[in-house]
């Protein structure tokens, strides 16, 4: 049988903190409760921190776990503790992750997804650039990465860094990291708009950039809209 740890104090990183429901399932099929949840955020935090911190956090919380109903929150929370920072964007207070005690207050409360805008808080433009490859399934996942193979061509031609990394369960996105306070979005948007383009015009049969899925025919969307200051969001970190 199972033990039921309900509350703990404890120290990290000098911040006092109450860490609540230790033995809440969350992924009830792989039998891993909060305490795995939040060991794993304590692993992954050097590695984590970088791509959140100085980033205004729209989370998304599952307070029942993770095959349960879930909310997004963009306001931090009047009870949040005094070492949790924040910014504000036309009038909400966005959480910003900046540290250990945060990220684990936040796996405390159940944050599973962390997306992050485009942009620093304190910067005029975007960060980086940002092309999201979605094929129509998994099965399709060799369109992504034809296209993505297409993009690092161009993109080695140009002489630009560039990463890959998976997106949700079935896609790839490509990072280009920018000069902070160099860019417009307007910018980032002519160029995402022509390698689009390009990807289509080179391969039609394969790639699309129409919205609707509907209309899509079965091909991978290359999606250059999201990358813009009125989106603010780019895709999840979990």
């Amino acid at each position: 049988m199972r033990s039921t740890i309900e509350r703990q104090e404890m120290m990290i990183e000098g911040q006092k903190m109450t860490i609540t429901s230790l033995s809440k399932p969350l992924w009830e099929k792989k039998g891993l409760l909060k305490l795995h949840f939040l060991q794993y955020l304590l692993d992954v935090a050097p590695v984590m921190l970088p791509f959140l911190q100085n980033r205004a956090l729209t989370l998304i919380r599952y307070p029942h776990g993770a095959e349960k109903e879930f909310f997004y929150q963009k306001n931090t929370p009047d009870y949040a503790p005094e070492f949790v920072q924040t910014h504000s964007i036309e009038g909400i207070h966005y959480t910003v992750c900046q540290d250990v005690p945060t990220l684990i207050w936040l796996g405390n409360q159940l944050a599973f997804e962390y997306h992050i805008p485009f942009q620093l808080i304190h910067s005029t433009g975007p960060s980086e650039i940002v092309f999201d490859l979605d094929p129509p399934s998994r099965g399709e996942f060799q369109l992504a990465i034809e296209a993505a193979l297409m993009i690092k061509e161009i993109l080695d031609k140009l002489h630009l860094l560039s990463y890959v990394k998976t997106s949700g369960n079935k896609g790839l996105q490509i990072y280009i990291p920018l000069p902070e306070n160099t860019y417009s979005y307007e910018d980032t948007r002519r160029f995402t708009q022509f390698i689009a383009q390009y990807l289509v015009t080179k391969e039609p049969a394969w790639f699309t950039i129409e919205r609707l899925k509907k209309k899509r025919d079965q091909k991978l969307y290359v999606d250059y809209i999201s990358m813009q200051k009125e989106k603010l969001l780019s895709p999840p970190i979990q």
